[in-house]
């Protein structure tokens, strides 16, 4: 869906509640259209009557909110419906309020004149003055003079030279001002010149600007949210702030949105927004009422008071399997040496499923081999976050990593305990095994060396 057809759905519907969010948030500022030269390619121009098409050209100097809403030559629900569909459009930008450009009503009027394709002329009145003769000659007619609105026109008296004036000429029929020229007709607008190709990219940046929305509060929705939370409310909202909620959420989550998308994934963004749609009508039936808001409430305190298990249990195997997803992608990333792509799946992990000390772990590693990050910074960040995995569970590999950050930093003696730790803990840890051998052949080395050269020793006596 282009602009032109995004324009046109707040254009020609009418929500007086979200156009009045939409101005309670604008009312301080100052909005400017973003491409004012051009506007007419973008917008449904044709379809648009004369003075709305003037309303949208006044924007293309900097305008105060207010001005537009109220003193633009458009109806204030109009005006702002107009609005809103520019801004969804994403042809009108916000500004400071210090850079708005004062409305006056004659720059209106030369918007108006400009989309019907005329001009703005001052007014003047046409009269017919009679001019008596000052050569001698007989007085005729007058001649047609133009004269201001505030002035009057008087005979000039006689020349001193002149003879004495003819009697005065019989009545003559007043000769009516030349009729005025027709005014030109506006020139038709022109086509809009978006081209398929790029229309075709403009409709594929919003589906996947949809799909990720609804990606979102899908998963938001299936890890368990409350009526409230569905529609983004406090607990003690007022039913006013209950209707524009649902009136503002029915719209974003309403299937007919995705209307003319050709999308492989359309019917996997279909479904995950009709759940969204289902459970914004559901709050909404509930909320809106002030017996079953009251008793929802109720039940709703009890359930949390009890710890909520129940809905709890009911959310943690999905987010279970989510975090096994991001794991998943955090070992392939590790394998690939893609360090900063490894630590942000495995913190995901981390968050879905927190109380396995197996996420923490792996992020604290890549976090420790992310070059991104300073040497010093990373090395004792994650050595923090393992100190505190091995605090709160027996964790045979967070001691082993721990051992290898600490070997990292030149801290051997340390290091080896930590891989003993971690061997004691787990003696099928086949690592941390293997550095314990190594440990004690290099004891058993050094000991010997130490025998042997007391005994050269005393052999040299």
């Amino acid at each position: 869906m282009g602009a032109a057809q995004t324009f046109k759905k707040f254009y020609s519907t009418q929500d007086g509640p979200g156009d009045q969010i939409f101005a309670g948030r604008l009312r301080d500022s100052a909005v400017m259209l973003r491409n004012g030269d051009r506007i007419d390619t973008v917008l449904p121009w044709a379809e648009m009557a004369e003075e709305h098409r003037a309303f949208v050209l006044l924007m293309r100097l900097p305008r105060r909110f207010k001005d537009m809403e109220h003193h633009a030559g458009v109806p204030a629900e109009k005006a702002l419906a107009i609005l809103r569909g520019l801004h969804a459009a994403e042809v009108l930008d916000t500004k400071d309020l210090e850079q708005a450009r004062a409305l006056i009503p004659v720059e209106v009027r030369k918007a108006l004149a400009e989309v019907k394709g005329t001009q703005v002329v001052s007014k003047k009145l046409s009269a017919q003055i009679y001019r008596p003769s000052v050569d001698g000659a007989s007085a005729g007619s007058g001649h047609p003079t133009d004269v201001s609105a505030t002035s009057t026109a008087a005979p000039p008296p006689p020349a001193a030279a002149s003879p004495p004036p003819s009697p005065p000429p019989a009545p003559v029929a007043t000769v009516p001002p030349p009729a005025r020229e027709p005014a030109r007709t506006a020139p038709p607008p022109r086509a809009p010149t978006i081209s398929s190709s790029r229309q075709k990219a403009m409709d594929n940046l919003e589906f996947k600007q949809i799909q990720q929305d609804v990606e979102d509060a899908h998963k938001k929705l299936v890890a368990g949210l409350n009526h409230f939370e569905v529609l983004g409310l406090q607990r003690d909202a007022r039913d006013e702030h209950v209707k524009a909620a649902y009136l503002s959420l029915v719209k974003k989550w309403h299937p007919d949105r995705l209307s003319g998308f050709k999308d492989a994934a359309l019917e996997d963004v279909r479904a995950k927004m009709a759940k969204l749609f289902g459970a914004v009508g559901d709050a909404n039936q509930v909320l809106s009422d002030a017996v079953s808001r009251k008793g929802y409430l109720e039940d709703l305190t009890k359930r949390e008071s009890a710890g909520a298990v129940s809905a709890a249990a009911t959310a943690k195997p999905v987010r279970a399997e989510e975090a096994k997803l991001h794991a998943a992608k955090g070992r392939v990333f590790l394998q690939k040496k893609d360090f900063p792509a490894a630590e942000a799946e495995y913190k995901r992990a981390h968050d879905y499923d927190g109380g396995l000390p197996e996420y923490k772990t792996e992020w604290a590693w890549a976090i420790a081999l992310n070059p991104a990050r300073p040497d010093k910074e990373r090395r004792e960040k994650a050595l923090t976050m393992l100190q505190e995995v091995t605090q709160t569970s027996r964790h045979a590999e967070a001691h082993y990593k721990m051992g290898l950050i600490l070997r990292m930093m030149g801290d051997a003696v340390r290091a080896d305990a930590a891989f003993k730790k971690a061997n004691q803990m787990d003696k099928t840890h086949e690592e941390a095994a293997r550095e314990v051998r190594l440990m004690d052949s290099r004891a058993k080395t050094a000991k010997e060396d130490t025998k042997g050269g007391i005994m050269d020793l005393f052999k040299r006596r």
